[in-house]
């Protein structure tokens, strides 16, 4: 029993009653077989190259996949399964870049390495923007409201004025109306003037 728990090969470590190392460069407090393999837990398993289980039951047999918690067992290449019996799921490289496209409303476009780059969410136009608490607010400018408030009041002047404008073009066409029937009978009397005045001519003649 004791020869179990000596380092029996170069970069071989096994520890526990049931640690079995039987590949270059592993770790075993169960079986681990793949190179550069990590296996602790009774009864955990890291067959392949590059893998760790971790915890009773664990195995990680697909080439650099990572196996954490009871009887959970990632079998395929670069996945990771953790907790109790869970299965495969995308393991993210760590070299591995993720861009993110990115398109306006005005048909433009740009992408961001997350891996190397932010997103900024900028204003213009009388918008502002702030972030925070993983979050982005997006507001108007006091100043672009405040001109908001200004021009819609000065509308409301125009609108009352138009309003005002068209009383007055009413009255003046009732005006216009009255003047013409006014210079309408001033040009009767006007005749009745020059007929009275041929009336006293005449007379006078006789």
């Amino acid at each position: 029993m004791a020869s179990k728990k000596t380092l029996v090969l170069a970069s071989l470590l096994m520890m526990g009653i049931s640690g079995n190392v039987l590949a270059a460069r592993t770790v075993a407090a169960g079986t681990a077989s793949g190179t550069n393999a990590l296996a602790v837990g009774n009864g955990s398993t890291a067959s392949a190259g590059y893998t760790s289980a971790v915890g009773y039951g664990s195995v990680a047999s697909g080439l650099r996949s990572i196996a954490i918690g009871q009887k959970a067992t990632a079998s395929k290449s670069s996945m990771i399964a953790i907790g109790f019996s869970a299965g495969d799921h995308n393991l993210a490289m760590g070299n591995e870049a993720v861009t993110l496209d990115v398109t306006g409303d005005n048909s433009t476009s740009t992408s961001v390495n997350l891996a190397k780059q932010g997103l900024a969410i900028t204003g213009s136009n009388g918008i502002t923007t702030a972030a925070s608490n993983q979050g982005v607010t997006v507001s108007l400018d006091t100043d672009a409201i405040n001109n908001m408030i200004s021009n819609n009041a000065t509308v409301q002047d125009n609108t009352d004025n138009i309003a005002k404008n068209a009383d007055n073009i009413a009255k003046n066409a009732d005006n216009i109306a009255t003047n013409t029937a006014n210079i309408a009978t001033n040009a009767s009397l006007e005749a009745d003037v020059e007929t009275l005045k041929a009336q006293v001519a005449a007379l006078l003649a006789r």
